[in-house]
């Protein structure tokens, strides 16, 4: 199964519930807060970075 990742700085494709999938950058460190793990992101929202870094979300199924 492929999962469809979104970068942050780029808008969401529509309205939803996303989850951080991982850095961009390919590193592990410093863990995101559960709090900052999930966001409901509206159609055309910009995807937030987490820790001042670059990550991927994946919005979680229905």
């Amino acid at each position: 199964m492929t999962v469809t990742t979104y970068k942050s700085g780029t808008p969401a494709p529509e309205t939803g519930f996303y989850v951080f999938h991982a850095y961009v950058d390919g590193s592990t460190t410093p863990r995101p807060s559960d709090s900052d793990r999930t966001a409901t992101y509206q159609k055309g929202q910009t995807f937030k970075q987490l820790n001042g870094r670059d990550v991927f979300w994946v919005k979680k199924s229905s």
